[in-house]
């Protein structure tokens, strides 16, 4: 019931080569940082499994940090959706969940090349279906030379789809800027970047007064780096929230160099375009004809251009709403933990530890309420002595008598030397308490650092039976395997014997007549008796090598319980022996 997982280099380097080659596939997030391997692996899987066309019954973006049985429920979905693509490597659930790269990365690489073959064919299979749907749409246009009428016709359209794609992808205003962006003391440099940002626009170019080509070039990587801190600083016009400055950062530099680097070629393929029509109408019919050719090949490709950059802008969007998602339930997380971990109380869990803090709590308490009946107590006597002083000192005053005075005189000191020893007992047992109450926080800080040994056992319990169910399903799960190749053999064997039996006796009536085709039939049938004997045969000494392993391991199990019997013997005697040997040592120390 325990899992192989071993923690080397070799395991490191494989990681590192899986995680690449779904990068590699178009998987980028498996880029993100904070995410474990387990959910970068199974993310992957499933992302490359569902790019083939299979379903999986999974959903991609699934919760990070799942429970380990929902873990062993998604890594059997994806062993089943595996072996339903007919994987050549063969690999476990529980390889995928214990994170053995190095046999994860075959079927890693297996899928790669499916899903990358899968896109190639995809794309193909699309530019067929376009080329044919032109071809009915236009079944003349490769035979007969355009006239000049269709020739304005094909400009029209190719103007007002023009139009279409200026409509579709307007100039939107995205954010805003700041107010340290505005005012004549901002370089000019700034505000044209700035301006440019405010437009979805700069991204990754760098922004001079007349640069171009190579200039804009050099200029792409600062000024992709400067555009991430100048976003943290611009908010959405339509949103009123706004991002911190290292998440900006992050979305940007996720995909920005792609999407500006297709805007840049789409604008660049919209001014060829535009001067191409101009220059269309100087053209000879036929030189029009391969330039009509050309322009919508051209086209075609402007427009999956833009769309591809659409669907990068809008995957840039999706993965920065995941990112703040993601933020706002860490932080709501956090919070949640906080507020837990203050509400929960100290709880002893070493035992001795919890039986000196109750006995040092009673003593706390016992203190606390021996202070307060002394409070009492000396109140009282202060007051009786109040009382006596004042009745003292009114007989003096009322006798006058100089012996009396010194009586009360001496009354009055010996109460108040009362007083002051009464006052030391309590700060003495004030002392007392505040070193029992300080023993007894620390005894608590020193509890709460150390884990609970229950709540460990508990969970190691749990390991062990999570491991212990893994194991028993697999070998279910190969006894199932065993059974279902078993009946599909007996099928195949009771399919064959149906069918021969169905040809002998569609033929036996045609033959009856005929002494060649009695002959013939008898021929064939000696054939079938022959290939039956032979199957027959194979099957007898298959029987025979299996019966042959199964006597060897049954005659192993024998000698390992043999060697058990053996061993739990000796260690009975070895036990009385121990004892005979404590006994006579007691005889002769006494």
């Amino acid at each position: 019931g325990e899992y192989d997982i071993r923690k080397d280099e070799d395991q490191e380097a494989k990681e590192a080569e899986c995680l690449q080659l779904l990068v590699s596939a178009g998987y980028f997030r498996a880029r993100i940082r904070g995410l474990s391997a387990f959910d970068k692996l199974v993310g992957g899987l499933c992302w490359c499994v569902q790019g083939c066309s299979v379903d999986i019954d999974a959903d991609l973006l699934f919760h990070e940090g799942s429970s380990i049985g929902q873990k062993i429920a998604l890594t059997e979905k994806i062993v089943r959706a595996l072996r339903r693509m007919r994987c050549p490597h063969a690999i476990e659930p529980h390889q995928i969940q214990g994170r053995d790269f190095v046999h994860v990365f075959p079927v890693v690489q297996w899928l790669v090349t499916q899903v990358i073959g899968r896109r190639d064919q995809m794309t193909a299979d699309w530019r067929q279906f376009a080329v044919e749907q032109y071809r009915l749409l236009q079944p003349s246009a490769a035979h007969q030379p355009a006239s000049q009428p269709e020739l304005a016709a094909a400009a029209a359209a190719l103007a007002d789809r023009r139009a279409q794609l200026k409509a579709a992808f307007p100039t939107q205003r995205r954010l805003r800027k700041p107010a340290a962006y505005r005012g004549a003391q901002v370089p000019e440099e700034t505000q044209v970047r700035t301006t440019l940002l405010e437009y979805n626009g700069g991204l990754g170019t760098g922004v001079t007064g007349a640069g171009t080509g190579a200039a804009g070039a050099t200029g792409a990587g600062g000024a992709g780096s400067g555009a991430a801190s100048e976003l943290a600083e611009m908010g959405e016009a339509g949103q009123q929230k706004r991002l911190a400055a290292s998440l900006v950062g992050t979305i940007v530099g996720l995909q920005s160099a792609d999407i500006q680097r297709a805007l840049l070629d789409f604008g660049v393929k919209q001014t060829e375009l535009a001067q191409q029509m101009e220059s269309l109408r100087q053209l000879s019919p036929e030189q029009q004809q391969r330039v009509r050719d050309g322009m919508e090949e051209r086209l075609e490709t402007a427009r999956q251009q833009a769309e591809q950059a659409a669907e990068r802008e809008r995957a840039a969007r999706e993965r920065r709403d995941v990112e703040v998602a993601r933020v706002a339930a860490a932080e709501q997380q956090r919070a949640d933990f906080a507020a837990q971990l203050s509400a929960l109380g100290a709880v002893a869990q070493d035992p001795r530890a919890a039986a000196r803090l109750d006995r040092l709590v009673a003593a706390a308490e016992e203190l606390r309420q021996r202070e307060a009946e002394q409070k009492a107590t000396l109140r009282a006597e202060a007051a009786e002595l109040e009382a006596e002083l004042a009745r003292l000192r009114d007989r003096a005053a009322a006798a006058g008598d100089v012996e009396a005075e010194a009586a009360n005189s001496e009354r009055v000191a010996k109460a108040t030397e009362q007083a002051a020893a009464a006052a030391e007992r309590l700060a003495a047992a004030r002392a007392q308490l505040a070193e029992a109450s300080r023993a007894c926080a620390s005894l608590r800080r020193r509890i709460d650092e150390f884990p609970s040994q229950e709540e460990a056992s508990q969970y190691m319990r749990r390991l062990l039976e999570l491991a212990e169910q893994a194991a028993t399903l697999h070998r279910q799960t190969k006894q199932f395997y065993c059974l279902y190749n078993s009946a599909c053999s007996l099928r195949e064997l009771l399919e064959r014997e149906i069918q021969l039996l169905t040809s002998v006796e569609d033929n036996y009536r045609q033959t009856e007549r005929s002494p060649a085709g009695r002959q013939e039939l008898a021929g064939q049938l000696e054939k079938i008796v022959e290939s039956a004997r032979q199957n027959q045969s194979q099957a007898e000494r298959r029987l025979t090598t299996e019966k042959a392993k199964r006597d060897g391991l049954n005659s192993e199990y024998l000698r390992l319980v043999e060697s058990e019997r053996r061993y739990n013997k000796l260690v009975k005697d070895f036990r009385a022996e121990a004892a005979k040997n404590e006994r006579l040592s007691a005889l002769s120390a006494a």
